[in-house]
């Protein structure tokens, strides 16, 4: 009907004459949604024509006309929408929306309904106040010298401020691919700002189940030795070294006062003849009173609990896939191991190894031989033929003076660990959610649980496994905190909350408006029923001036 032929366009909206009436077109940077409206409205031939509104009754006599119509309240006709279809329709609409990446347009829009960017708005073109009193300019008023505006929106610097319906997607968009807290600050650095951004990347990353999935190691807390020994035999460590290169397990056995060594070669290793070796070793040399192990299933088993209990020796296991806290006999199985590539051609090379150890004086015993210590007296050995036989050799150990040089060692070696390592106090409470290391077919994985107890003020935390269906021991090593999703915060960042339909719960329904109940004859659909109105048509009387 218009297309081909020239007319005018009458209107009582006066920026659409400056906006298409122009003969030069819009501006290169008017909003994409009036370039798209200019281009359609190239096809036709018009010319717009303001009318004031009193005088343009052609097209507003009808809304004229029913302007005593009543019309029902929002808040009715919403009540009378179930529950079920208004969430399906808010899932349709963000599943489309939150794809969409943020424009400056959208931003520019966004801040004008955003309460404390209108006011940042209003003091840069007024001007600041001296002084600040207002509480939600606070985190603006230092920055107000290198805030400015753009195209209606508020940049800060070079980055743009965002405002606060727009933060979650804008958190979304610089959590793609996980990059991790600080390159998620250094992206967020050069484009965008808002109060508070940093601690709310921290927040995301430390809730993100991925990114916490695949996190490093925490660095190592600070050192935790054991107390230092009284007396031969108070403490001994026991572990398993093997299979070696000859195709044998070997156990090795340490006293921790003397670092005195057994070595003893085992095929197979089963717990019945690891407890038939200790009984072996026991019988040479005495009872201990505490063996320190792992937990391998060999000292797991009855068999070995009734032989500590037989003996009368307290058993403490160590933490799980952690040899550290066995350290006084790793640190032998590492000196036993290398011996072995050295002398493992000799018949002999085990009872060669052990004897040269035994007699060499040790830095960590202050300079005294694990022979000395255990047996009270030096084992003669061929470089002991040097001597004359006049000659005696005394060996008499003031106990005192060695158990301070041992307290001291220990508090040297913390230091040395402490520094090399950077280690770090860690502690938790009971209750507290945490992470904690799951060794499964030579594969770690963070697991979720929540610590029970401490274990005996030891650096060994008891902790409650959901995933695994038992409690757990691990060393603090092995665990980090975990920092739960909030109930209030939406798991997945990328929503626009202001954007979303809020769905009413039937209470608030029942509140606002009950719905109409259905006649009894009709049967139950699936859908929800509308009102339908009877059709009020219009009789215009050319005496009234409204209805």
């Amino acid at each position: 009907m218009l297309y081909g032929r020239k007319f005018t366009l009458q209107t009582d909206h006066k920026p659409l004459v400056a906006i298409f009436g122009s003969k030069n077109g819009i501006p290169i940077y008017s909003a994409s949604r009036l370039q798209r409206w200019a281009l359609i409205l190239t096809n036709y031939d018009f010319d717009i024509q303001y009318i004031n509104t009193k005088s343009f009754g052609q097209a507003d006599v009808l809304s004229r006309l029913i302007d005593e119509y009543p019309r029902p309240t929002e808040d009715i006709l919403i009540a009378n929408i179930s529950t079920d279809t208004e969430c399906y329709i808010n899932s349709i609409f963000n599943s489309v929306l939150e794809p969409l990446p943020v424009m400056a347009t959208e931003i520019a829009e966004e801040t004008d309904k955003d309460p404390i960017l209108s006011a940042v708005k209003k003091c840069i073109n007024q001007g600041w106040p001296r002084k600040n009193e207002d509480q939600q300019l606070a985190a603006f008023h230092p920055k107000r010298d290198a805030i400015s505006e753009i195209e209606g929106c508020l940049i800060y610097g070079q980055r743009m401020i965002i405002p606060k319906s727009l933060q979650s997607r804008i958190l979304k968009t610089l959590h793609i691919a996980h990059p991790g807290i600080v390159r998620m600050k250094a992206i967020a650095k050069e484009h965008v700002y808002w109060p508070g951004i940093g601690k709310e990347i921290e927040k995301l990353v430390h809730q993100c189940e991925q990114c916490q999935g695949a996190s490093k190691t925490p660095a190592k807390t600070l050192l935790t030795p054991w107390l230092a020994p009284n007396e031969v035999f108070e403490r001994v460590h026991v572990d398993f070294a093997g299979p070696c290169s000859d195709g044998y397990t070997y156990l090795l056995f340490v006293d921790a006062f003397s670092k005195w060594p057994e070595v003893c070669k085992m095929h197979p290793i089963t717990a019945k003849d690891t407890v038939e070796v200790l009984q072996s070793i026991v019988y040479r040399l005495g009872i201990p009173k505490e063996i320190v192990s792992d937990n391998g299933r060999q000292f797991r088993s009855h068999e070995f609990s009734s032989f500590c209990k037989e003996f009368g020796i307290k058993h403490t296991f160590t933490p799980p896939y952690h040899p550290m806290s066995n350290g006084q006999v790793e640190r032998f199985v590492d000196t036993f191991k290398r011996s072995m590539k050295k002398c493992g051609q000799k018949k002999n090379w085990i009872e060669e190894t052990l004897l040269a150890y035994r007699t060499t004086p040790h830095a960590s015993l202050n300079g005294h031989s694990p022979d000395e210590l255990f047996l009270g007296r030096h084992m003669r050995t061929k470089i002991n033929l040097v001597h004359p036989e006049g000659q005696k050799i005394s060996s008499n150990i003031d106990k005192e003076k060695f158990k301070k040089f041992q307290q001291a060692h220990q508090q040297k070696m913390s230091k040395q660990f402490n520094t090399k390592h950077g280690s770090k106090l860690s502690k938790f409470r009971p209750g507290e959610p945490v992470y904690l290391l799951n060794y499964r077919l030579n594969k770690t994985e963070w697991l979720s649980g929540t610590i029970i107890e401490q274990v005996k003020n030891s650096p060994t935390y008891r902790v409650k496994v959901p995933a695994i269906g038992r409690d757990v021991h691990r060393h603090v090593n092995q665990l980090r905190k975990r920092h739960p999703i909030e109930m209030d915060t939406p798991k997945d960042v990328g929503t626009t909350p202001d954007r979303r339909t809020p769905a009413r719960t039937p209470e608030q329904i029942r509140q606002i408006s009950p719905r109409p109940e259905s006649p009894k004859n009709l049967s139950p659909k699936g859908r929800p029923q509308r009102n339908r109105r009877p059709i009020n048509r219009l009789d215009p009387d050319p005496d009234k001036k409204r209805y």
